[in-house]
């Protein structure tokens, strides 16, 4: 491992590509309406997109995040933001619902090595006991994707057209590896033979681990990917749902700031805090949709809660799968993936069937489902630990 300060650029240039890498993956949360209005399709169609990338990154993602571990990291980096400036491009002439759901295929190949190896490369170059700390600072480029990238997508599409906003982030997306290429040290990669990783990551506890992230992603995603057509059912405009989701992440860099802070200590518990306030928040704002101004309370704590899933989920999958890191980060992020698009799915079915108060139910109703499994987690690696103490006073 090589520390370095904390004046290092990579964590700062890799927090503005996961800035555009992640505005990326989520700009449809914001344009779903305008999406389904011009391909003239139903909401949960336009809504199956957020399937698509998802699915694509959770089955994608391990084996290619395995065969690419070796490589130099700069240049993959560089690599993967090119092709997210190919497919912004290709989103924007999208003539129909086929040819969109190719354009999101194709960045959702390189999302999961970006960020697998991002994370690895920033926890490696950190002091073990302030990891999660490095990690949180990678991760405010999520928290500004809420901030501004997916707010201001939504403005611009708004405004010119969903198809101009992709245009411009083809353009923005070429800046960034330009400067990734430009500003970048060599980064030398960490190659381990893909048996001897997955040998190393097979134990129940880790895949249980790996478990919980999807179902804590499934209801984190479940009605965050329906929120702006909540917003909109609620008669709010896009512009004001664009200002809405500026407070929602401008709320996640609180929680991603806090959660830093404290997932040193027990991500485990970390992680069940902001699936029960996660739900919790949910339910809290679609019941105050009608409710002016208070309706900011619940959206603020459902933002904060949100980042803070990211990164918790992040840093409790790549402790539990330490001795490959690499492929521990690419199937959590998978698993995550399959979460975001279980969520999508299940947030899709819950909102044609009865409107958002049904999505918050589905929230609720999964959250109770990881909490189970987090309980059992708790409980069997309290197990492996008296286990542990026995055999060592037995050898004594």
């Amino acid at each position: 491992m090589t520390n370095v300060n904390t004046g290092s650029a990579v964590t700062p240039l890799l927090a503005v590509a996961g800035f555009m890498v992640v505005t990326t993956e989520f700009i449809l949360v914001g344009i779903l309406p305008l999406v389904a209005r011009d391909l003239d399709i139903g909401i949960a169609a336009a809504g199956s997109l957020v399937t698509l990338f998802a699915f694509t990154v959770a089955l994608a993602g391990p084996p290619l995040t395995a065969l690419l571990a070796g490589y130099e990291r700069r240049s993959l980096f560089t690599a993967i933001l090119l092709l997210f400036a190919a497919a912004n491009l290709l989103a924007a002439a999208a003539p129909n619902l086929a040819v969109l759901a190719i354009a999101r295929i194709l960045p959702a190949l390189g999302l999961p090595v970006f960020w697998s190896l991002a994370t690895v490369t920033v926890a490696e170059r950190a002091a073990p006991e302030a990891s999660g700390a490095a990690v949180a600072r990678l991760f405010v480029g999520i928290s500004l994707a809420s901030v501004a990238g997916l707010p201001l997508g939504t403005l611009i599409a708004d405004l010119v057209g969903w198809r101009i906003m992709f245009a411009v982030f083809a353009v923005a997306s070429l800046l960034t590896a330009i400067a990734l290429r430009v500003a970048l040290p060599r980064l030398p990669g960490a190659a381990m033979p893909i048996m001897a990783q997955v040998k190393a990551l097979r134990s129940g506890l880790f895949l249980a681990h790996l478990g919980l992230g999807a179902l804590a992603f499934t209801v984190m995603f479940t009605g965050y990917t329906y929120l702006a057509e909540a917003l909109s059912i609620a008669g709010l405009d896009g512009r004001a749902t664009s200002f809405i989701l500026i407070g929602f992440g401008a709320a996640g860099l609180v929680g991603n700031a806090i959660a830093g802070r404290l997932v040193d200590r027990s991500p485990l518990v970390a992680t069940g805090v902001t699936v029960a306030l996660g739900a919790l928040a949910t339910l809290g704002s679609i019941l105050l949709l009608d409710a002016g101004l208070v309706l900011f309370v619940g959206l603020g704590l459902w933002g904060a809660v949100h980042a803070a899933g990211f990164l918790v989920n992040t840093v409790r999958v790549t402790n539990a799968g330490s001795a490959a890191p690499a492929l521990a980060a690419a199937l959590n992020a998978s698993l995550a993936n399959v979460g975001i698009g279980t969520g999508a799915l299940l947030g899709g079915q819950a909102i044609a069937f009865g409107g958002p108060l049904w999505v918050a139910l589905a929230t609720i109703a999964t959250a109770g489902v990881a909490l189970t499994l987090a309980g059992w987690i708790v409980a069997r690696s309290q197990a492996d630990k008296r286990k542990c103490v026995q055999l060592k006073t037995a050898i004594a």
